[in-house]
């Protein structure tokens, strides 16, 4: 007995290594309680049968290898997330800048507070989390720059520190090799800083450098991947274009005037509008407004067309069709835009955001003047639902104080200036039947805001087109 268990204990009577699990018998043959000889990739019965040969420990092994996929590919995102949205920078309370000191944590109170304005867009993580006051989610020197440019639109745009620009400048060279989507927001904020204080060259070299930095980092408006997951910060690439894409319309008001940015970002300008409910306010303001531009030129050049007698509205069946097709999308963007500040009243900071979303309003009603203007010098029912609607916009504008003119878009004196022209026409023709007291009240109205705003902007020389109806 001690010796059988010395045997033992020394391997000696040990059989062999132990067995695996047996190999199961397919599924097929399972199921219909069959022979089977456990052959694979197709077992004898089922190569006879023609049926497929599934084994269920080969489904097991699928089932894990895609599991172990996913799970690759999550901390993959988790990775890219990280080091897009700066996770490794690590919270400063105060960075030093050209030997100057500043405090991150106003500057990142100030940015949040009048980023619709600076045309600073966040992620909807990424503004959750700089609310909450984490620091490392921005490169602060963006917040610095933000805070500068707000301040001096804040003041009036009128006493420019000359320091100020080359601090500037030294903060976006900064951003040259590093986060490309920083680097496109402190471009197109310069662009903008650069417009407001009516430096176009400037405007136009910032706004080309932008360009050049979405080329060569491969950035696109429209998210390349079906899974936003995959760019967290895709709203906040979008938010830069179509800001620039605004800026770059709004350098030269006039429709006919050359665009510096190429066509296939206005091709994608254009796929924007169904993405609308997907947007988080911030991103949506900036679409918004680059789209309601892009409507007020679209309908600007139409008119003109055929005012010189290019195209015929009567016969012309393709021009009909443009103009009902841009008919169509104005009246759709004009509804949701409603629904979106009527939403915004809700949202913190709602001042600021309604301000925004009301230059879009104002240019996406004057396109449809516009283009309502060219059919109803023929139509009197058309011409009575075109002065109106002129009407109305002089409701809206009585509302505006002065301090609201400085943060409308300076294309609303083209707005007022076409409402203005409706509404003289419709004094010499009174088509209409309005009261004559209501025209003069509206009238009155857009030549005093026309005014106040030239006080506000005399940079941008709009009062001309006013002047017909001021005197």
């Amino acid at each position: 007995m001690g010796s059988e268990t010395k045997a033992v204990s020394e391997g000696k009577g040990h059989r062999g290594p132990p067995r695996g699990p047996r190999t199961k018998t397919c599924d097929s043959c399972r199921n219909k309680k069959q022979a089977c000889d456990r052959k694979r990739p197709c077992c004898g019965q089922c190569k006879k049968g023609q049926v497929a040969c599934v084994y269920s420990d080969q489904k097991n092994i699928i089932a894990q290898l895609n599991d172990t996929v996913n799970e690759l590919e999550a901390r993959l995102r988790q990775q890219e997330i990280r080091r897009l949205m700066g996770a490794a920078l690590q919270p400063r309370t105060a960075v030093h800048i050209n030997n100057l000191e500043f405090n991150v944590a106003e500057s990142r109170a100030f940015c949040i507070r009048h980023r619709t304005r600076l045309a600073l867009c966040f992620s909807p993580a990424r503004l959750a989390a700089l609310e909450a006051g984490d620091l490392s989610v921005v490169d602060p020197r963006l917040l610095y720059a933000g805070r500068l440019v707000a301040s001096i639109l804040e003041s009036g745009r009128r006493d420019i520190d000359p320091s100020l620009r080359p601090t500037l400048q030294s903060i976006d060279t900064q951003f040259d090799n590093e986060d490309p989507t920083t680097a496109l927001q402190m471009s197109q904020m310069l662009s903008k800083f650069a417009h407001y204080t009516f430096d176009m060259s400037g405007a136009r070299e910032h706004i080309l450098k932008a360009y050049h930095i979405a080329v060569k980092w491969n950035r696109n408006m429209i998210p390349s991947s079906q899974s936003p997951d995959m760019n967290p910060r895709w709203e906040e690439d979008l938010g830069v274009f179509a800001q620039l894409l605004y800026t770059d319309q709004a350098r030269h008001l006039e429709p006919d005037t050359p665009r510096i940015l190429p066509d296939y970002l206005y091709d994608e300008l254009e796929m924007i509008p169904p993405l609308y409910p997907l947007l988080g306010m911030d991103s949506y303001v900036l679409a918004v407004q680059a789209v309601a531009m892009l409507r007020f030129r679209q309908a600007y050049a139409l008119a003109e067309k055929w005012e010189a007698g290019s195209c015929c509205l009567h016969s012309s069946d393709r021009r009909c069709e443009a103009r009902a097709d841009l008919l169509r999308k104005i009246t759709t963007e004009l509804a949701y835009l409603k629904t979106r500040m009527e939403q915004a009243r809700n949202a913190p900071h709602c001042r600021e955001v309604i301000h925004a979303l009301l230059g879009p309003l104002f240019r996406l009603l004057g396109a449809s003047l516009k283009i309502h203007a060219v059919s109803a010098t023929v139509d009197t029912q058309e011409w009575g639902e075109l002065v109106n609607a002129a009407l109305k916009i002089a409701g809206m504008t009585r509302t505006l104080r002065e301090e609201d003119l400085y943060l409308l878009c300076p294309v609303t004196m083209y707005v007022w200036a076409q409402c203005s022209a409706i509404l003289k026409d419709e004094m010499r023709r009174n088509l209409s039947g309005r009261d004559i007291g209501d025209i003069e009240s509206a009238l009155d109205v857009f030549k005093r805001n026309a005014i106040a705003m030239h006080k506000e902007l005399p940079g941008f020389r709009l009062i001309g087109h006013m002047e017909p109806y001021i005197s």
